[in-house]
């Protein structure tokens, strides 16, 4: 579901039909800014009560190095999108990768109207 006006694009991850700890991998291109601010929406549900959350991870790969986590989200949000601000200051070039983390069969992520605006 798109967070803007409900038919647009977004992305993320499902719980239906899966096993706790599944998850799905989003990499962005290269970014050669030195830093900005990464904003976007996100929205977590979970529908089966479970006290599995599910978890959302925002890491930093830069040019050469190892993934760094940045950011940890444990769900649910509620049934309700949350704007999500997060600053960066970074010397190389570098990748964000988000990770969704399934929770339970009836959890579910979903990442909309993401910007990202250079310092």
């Amino acid at each position: 579901m798109d967070h803007t006006t409900g038919y647009g694009y977004s992305f993320g991850i499902n719980g239906a039909g899966r096993n706790p700890k599944d998850n799905a991998i989003f990499k962005t291109e290269v970014i050669q800014a030195k830093g900005g601010n990464l904003k976007f929406y996100l929205h977590t549900a979970d529908s089966s009560k479970r006290q599995k959350p599910t978890e959302l991870k925002v890491d930093i790969l830069p040019a050469g190095m190892p993934r760094q986590t940045y950011f940890t989200f444990y769900g649910p949000s509620g049934d309700a999108w949350v704007e999500m601000n997060l600053s960066i200051s970074y010397y190389l070039p570098f990748q964000f990768i988000f990770e969704g983390i399934i929770g339970s069969s009836g959890s579910d992520i979903t990442i909309d109207d993401m910007v990202w605006t250079p310092a």
